[in-house]
């Protein structure tokens, strides 16, 4: 494990590294450009709306749809918003169809980090990467824990570079199968092993961060809390 952490961050610095250059060379480099920022006012984002937009929020989405405030690709264009002007995040089912391979998600996750306000929460639901939904066509990237272990501590440096803060992974919410815990009880098998072991236990799940900018890195692993529930908010079970 020692080996391996100190090993594939440095790999993945390579490879962005020759995926920028090659970019640069076919004059499609992922660096955003300097723009002066077109929307001032706005606190509250919701990434990739489509045509449903979260109320409260302003909506980005890549083509123009009802709700749709800004069209933007937030993969590879830079984004219209200031530095720390945004204080919440919210993107529900569009993370897992930004490109892939390709500097996108990397992309969004410094866009995010440089828009947002110290403290700022982000709210993103995907589908749950050991799961059937996860595997639809279409979608690019199926997210599980490690992904967001990597982006919030174990490899926070490689996403955010030099940087001053981090994300931190405050807590995340499982949807489970409907029934699934009674169909593991009479098999003697724990919630927490299924879903660390096994496939299809959960079909979506949400991970809230937190963005914090009092400390040049990640201090540490980090441990969020986690929930149950059968649908979005109706909490069955915390660890």
């Amino acid at each position: 494990m020692w080996l391996a952490n100190r090993i594939f961050p440095s790999v993945r610095r390579l490879q962005a590294r020759l995926a920028a250059l090659e970019a640069e060379r076919n004059g499609s480099s992922s660096t955003p450009r300097a723009i002066a920022p077109q929307h001032t006012d706005v606190t509250r984002l919701d990434l990739g709306c489509g045509d449903k937009k979260r109320a409260d929020c302003y909506g980005v989405d890549f083509r123009p749809r009802p709700g749709v405030d800004c069209v933007l690709n937030i993969a590879s264009e830079p984004w219209p918003f200031a530095d720390n002007s945004i204080e919440y995040i919210f993107s529900n089912h569009a993370f897992e169809h930004l490109p892939h391979p390709g500097p996108g998600f990397g992309h969004v996750l410094t866009e995010i980090f440089r828009v947002c306000k110290h403290n700022a929460q982000i709210e993103i639901w995907t589908p749950y990467g050991p799961s059937r939904d996860a595997f639809i066509l279409g979608h690019t990237i199926m997210f599980n824990e490690r992904i967001w272990q990597d982006c919030c501590f174990q490899g926070d440096r490689v996403w955010l570079g030099d940087r001053y803060g981090y994300f931190l992974w405050e807590e995340t919410e499982y949807c489970l199968r409907p029934g699934i815990v009674d169909e593991l009880k009479p098999n003697g098998i724990d919630l927490d092993f299924a879903l660390s072991h096994m496939f299809d236990i959960c079909y979506e799940w949400r991970v809230q961060l937190r963005v914090k900018k009092d400390s040049p890195q990640a201090p540490g692993p980090q441990t969020p809390r986690r929930l149950f529930s059968y649908a979005r908010g109706e909490i069955a079970k915390q660890i």
